[in-house]
C-alpha cells in the first residue's frame, strides 16, 4: 500500500466545490510514530497488523490509531517476533476525561455539539477509561469501523445526543462500574 495515496483519488476534482481549497477528500495517511501519534485529529496515524492479530481481534489489515492509544511492542502467545497492538495510553484517556477531549481525535467539543458515545455498562472493564465517553459523530464511525470493542456492538449499545448530557450519562456509568 502507498501511503501517500491511501485514499481513492481518481474521479474526485482537485478543488472543494464548496470553499475552492484543497478538496477534503484527498487527505493522505501517515504511519504511526511516537511523534506522529500526538498530532490531534482526522484521518488518524495507521500501522499495520499482523495476521495473527487480525484474526484474533477481527481487525483490518491496517488501522488508524485513536489519538488516546500507543501501539505496544510485545511478543504474541505462541509467537517468536515482537508485534503492535494498539493498547490504552493511561495519561492521555485521563486527559480525555480531563480535558473534555474526544479519545479518537485528541480535539475538543463545540458545546452543543451532537456526538456519539459507547454504552460500556454491556461489554465490562476491557479497553481504555475514555472508552465510553463522548466521540464526535464523524471519530466514531471510523471507531465502529476499526475498533474490537466497537465493530461487532448491537446498534442499542451506542447512544447520540448532546455532548452535556453523554458526558453526564458516561460520568454515572463509571462511576457504577467502580462501585
Amino acid at each position: 500500500m502507498n501511503w501517500d495515496e491511501r485514499y481513492a483519488t481518481r474521479n474526485i476534482p482537485p478543488n472543494c466545490p464548496f470553499c475552492q481549497g484543497v478538496n477534503h477528500l484527498l487527505k493522505s495517511a501517515v504511519k504511526w510514530t511516537p511523534e506522529t501519534g500526538k498530532q490531534t485529529g482526522l484521518p488518524r496515524p495507521s500501522i499495520g497488523v499482523d495476521p495473527e492479530l487480525q484474526e484474533q481481534f477481527g481487525v483490518k489489515r491496517t488501522i488508524p490509531i485513536p489519538w488516546n492509544t500507543d501501539p505496544a511492542l510485545f511478543v504474541p502467545m505462541g509467537g517468536e517476533t515482537l508485534s503492535t497492538l494498539p493498547t490504552p495510553d493511561r495519561a492521555r484517556s485521563m486527559r480525555c476525561i480531563k480535558e473534555h477531549l474526544c479519545p479518537m481525535c485528541g480535539e475538543g467539543f463545540e458545546p452543543d455539539e451532537t456526538v456519539s458515545r459507547w454504552k460500556r455498562e454491556y461489554y465490562g472493564g476491557s479497553g481504555s477509561l475514555s472508552d465510553s465517553y463522548p466521540l464526535h459523530k464523524k471519530c466514531m464511525k471510523v471507531a465502529m469501523i476499526h475498533c474490537p470493542h466497537f465493530k461487532d456492538e448491537r446498534p442499542d449499545n451506542f447512544e447520540t445526543g448532546p455532548y452535556a448530557q453523554l458526558r453526564a450519562s458516561a460520568e454515572k456509568e463509571m462511576d457504577e462500574l467502580r462501585d
